[in-house]
């Protein structure tokens, strides 16, 4: 019996796809000073341990990377960046989708409990609280409290815990991304590829290329082996066809 649907964040029930955005003129590297050589791979590992609570805020990470590039940035610089990331993260909860919304609701309808496990950095999900999801999820559980990202089972086991059901009662929907999908199969969670906002980039460009410069997940030829939803709509005819 389905008792609960555990959401992914980012990607998923909030994304940060922009038509109009472009790439800024000036990489991060270069805005700090450091070569662009070995950057992005120093980066991404900083990123990861503050998405696990190792590092306190983007401020900290800046400053480390600055640190181990053996390079020393004005303060200002490194303030311009984090109040750019802080505005860039607050965008995608001011502007929910109506149809994420409704799915939700409906979903609560049925007396289902609904929660979020994501992997994220504090600041990235400080718009959270103000966003018109808050009152509609009972609990979220981001990576950065919970100390490892998905897909450890140790995450997704809190978000069980915080719902207080059972993996195999359990619904888990996400974009994919993390192998996130797998861990949640592992652990005995019913997974859902949720496709209705990656369908929306651009071919090349990763949810998250405009933030972190990673690359975009090329699914085609290993799709995940999950039931695939392509909207909301979709999603939510599936569960009632289930239940």
């Amino acid at each position: 019996m389905i008792r609960a649907v555990i959401f992914d964040l980012y990607e998923t029930l909030i994304t940060v796809f922009d038509p109009d955005w472009e790439p800024p003129k000036r990489s991060l590297a270069d805005r700090l000073g450091i070569p662009e050589e070995g950057f992005q791979k120093r980066f991404s590992r900083l990123i990861d341990e503050w998405e696990i609570g190792r590092i306190g805020d983007f401020e900290e990470l800046l400053n480390r990377v600055c640190e181990e590039s053996g390079r020393e940035v004005p303060a200002s610089v490194v303030a311009d960046l984090v109040r750019e990331r802080s505005a860039e993260f607050s965008v995608p909860f001011d502007k929910i989708d109506p149809a994420i919304v409704e799915m939700i609701q409906k979903i609560k309808s049925m007396g289902l409990r609904v929660g979020v496990v994501t992997n994220v950095a504090n600041l990235d999900l400080a718009g959270w609280s103000k966003s018109e999801l808050a009152p509609l999820i009972e609990h979220v559980v981001p990576s950065f409290e919970v100390g490892v990202m998905k897909p450890d089972p140790l995450i997704y086991r809190r978000g069980l815990e915080a719902l207080q059901v059972e993996a195999d009662d359990t619904l888990y929907v996400g974009d994919g991304g993390n192998d996130e999908l797998s861990g949640a199969d592992r652990i005995g969670m019913t997974p859902i590829w949720a496709t209705w906002f990656l369908e929306r980039w651009p071919h090349g460009i990763r949810p998250g290329a405009r933030f972190d410069g990673d690359e975009w997940r090329q699914f085609s030829g290993h799709e995940p082996p999950y039931p695939r939803m392509d909207t909301p709509g979709k999603f939510l005819q599936w569960l009632l066809a289930e239940r």
